[in-house]
């Protein structure tokens, strides 16, 4: 399903992970905690943040899925589930993903 030209403004995200359907709202509080764990310098906090930020944010989108379940499909899809968020969300362009995955590997290979 493909968004609408301005349906992100609304909060109304729409993507696919790992062939799963997602349709979720971003809302202004959401922006505000998700700065806020990126602001946390400790790692294993960030990351627990994030793991909760991110159950929270498909919970009330699928209210009726175990939290279990939610966060068994996080554990594998985190990294993907993010960058598409995000993307959907209007906070980072595929093309700068695109570029710092290019760059990581780039940077391995020397």
């Amino acid at each position: 399903m493909s968004m609408g030209k301005f349906e992100k403004y609304t909060g109304k995200l729409s993507f696919i992970v790992a062939d799963e359907q997602f349709d979720v709202t971003f809302l202004v509080k959401d922006r505000i905690r998700l700065a806020a764990i990126y602001d946390n310098k400790e790692m294993k906090t960030r990351a627990e943040a994030m793991v909760d930020f991110c159950t929270e944010i498909i919970t009330r989108a699928y209210p009726s899925e175990k939290k279990e379940e939610i966060e068994a499909f996080l554990v594998k899809n985190m990294e993907p589930f993010l960058t598409e968020f995000m993307v959907a969300g209007g906070i980072i362009k595929r093309e700068d993903v695109t570029k710092s995955i290019d760059d990581a590997k780039k940077a391995l290979l020397q």
